[in-house]
């Protein structure tokens, strides 16, 4: 995947891993409602772009490989891939 290619919006974000901020208030945003399962809670990006009003900023770092999402920055209406980390471990 290219960096600012458009991301499919159901794409899966686990809350332990991820972080989510908005973008120019470099404020975290710990008020999201979450679904729940067995593993980990979770959220697609489509269903976080309903729970948010601005910009957002998505870091979802797993094992090996991590990503960061954006949302709201151009006006079309996609998530695009910011950037690719190498994860945590």
């Amino acid at each position: 995947m290219k960096l600012n290619s458009v991301v499919d919006e159901n794409t899966t974000i686990y809350k332990n891993g991820s972080m989510i901020y908005y973008i120019g208030f470099n404020r975290v945003i710990e008020d999201l409602t979450w679904n729940k399962s067995d593993y980990d809670d979770y959220l697609t990006l489509k269903e976080i772009k309903e729970q948010v009003k601005f910009p957002v900023r998505v870091i979802s770092d797993l094992g090996l490989e991590g990503f960061i999402y954006e949302y709201g920055n151009y006006d079309d209406g996609k998530w695009r891939l910011y950037g690719i980390t190498k994860g945590y471990a």
